[in-house]
């Protein structure tokens, strides 16, 4: 009978031995319910919810792990974010954004959490930003409904934005798909980001997170050039990756006869616009591609009208982007 006793007592000290040698898993679970809204957890998903283990971030990341669609970050750099003045973000390589939920604790959140459930809403909560930006850049953005915190009723389909500030995705006044809605960012240094928002139930206001924008690299930035006809004067032109008109679009003043360089520019398509002209008819689409200066020539054709009459590419300017 004792060496029994003595034989379970050694079996027991092997296998919590084994227990504590063993690694703790490196993975976590991201789950989906029936709503489509995602959460992450150490433990597999509840029974019913669509699950998915992921590699586990470097605790030095301060990173959400990747989305879907969203490159997976390099584990071996941070993501710093400004703070009052402080560093500027940087993004891992490979990464156009990060959607980051670790601040949302913090005294700025709070403040806009209740501002937006203090004015009856439902929808998410956004902040902003652009890699090594300042606060008097903005981005661009288009969704169903958005608008800033402190505003009780309205919003629109646009809204520009100041670097690291708030932006409201309302639940209503748009289709709700799979439990979320589909928010368009963009910034001529960075491109477009269509970024899936979760929704939560009527009558409830979530904090989606920080949505930090990557730079382009210099090497991949490109310009666009115009040339205007000397009868229409100086003119102002202003520019964007997602909407132009109205508040909208970042402006260059432009000198008929000469070229009037735009950029930097990341690649993709732009909308300009003629404010002081015609606005149904001095508006245009115009393709940046990487590293690459697209020219336009524009004659004047009728009163407060221009007509593009020459288009070319070429190699862009040395140093594009320091200008």
């Amino acid at each position: 009978m004792r060496s029994f006793v003595a034989f379970c007592c050694a079996a027991v000290f092997v296998l919590c031995q084994v227990a504590l040698a063993a690694p703790a898993s490196a993975g976590i679970y991201e789950c989906r319910d029936a709503t489509g809204r995602l959460s992450f957890q150490d433990k597999p998903c509840a029974q019913g919810a669509e699950s998915r283990e992921r590699v586990r971030p470097a605790a030095t990341s301060g990173a959400q792990p990747a989305r879907p669609g969203q490159p997976a970050p390099q584990r071996t750099k941070s993501v710093v974010r400004r703070q009052r003045g402080g560093a500027p973000i940087q993004l891992p390589d490979g990464a156009t954004y990060v959607l980051d939920d670790s601040l949302t604790a913090t005294t700025p959140w709070l403040e806009a959490l209740q501002q937006a459930r203090g004015n009856d809403r439902s929808g998410t909560l956004l902040r902003v930003w652009l890699e090594g930006a300042g606060p008097t850049e903005t981005i661009q953005l288009a969704g169903t409904k958005l608008s800033i915190p402190t505003q009780r009723r309205g919003g629109g389909r646009y809204r520009e934005a100041a670097n690291g500030s708030f932006v409201f995705v309302d639940a209503h006044g748009g289709v709700v798909q799979r439990g979320h809605v589909t928010v368009e960012l963009g910034h001529p240094q960075h491109g477009v980001t269509r970024l899936p928002v979760p929704m939560a139930s009527a009558g409830v206001v979530t904090a989606g997170g920080d949505v930090v924008l990557a730079r382009t690299p210099e090497t991949q930035l490109g310009e666009v050039e115009l040339t205007l006809p000397p009868e229409v004067g100086a003119q102002r032109v202003v520019l964007g990756p997602l909407v132009v008109g109205g508040p909208y679009g970042q402006p260059f003043d432009c000198t008929p006869a000469l070229p009037c360089t735009l950029g930097p520019l990341a690649p993709g398509r732009y909308k300009l616009q003629f404010p002081e002209l015609d606005a149904r008819r001095s508006r245009f689409d115009v393709v940046v591609a990487a590293g690459m200066r697209s020219r336009l020539v524009f004659r004047a054709g009728g009163e407060s009208k221009l007509t593009v009459v020459e288009q070319a590419t070429s190699p862009a300017s040395p140093g594009t982007s320091g200008r």
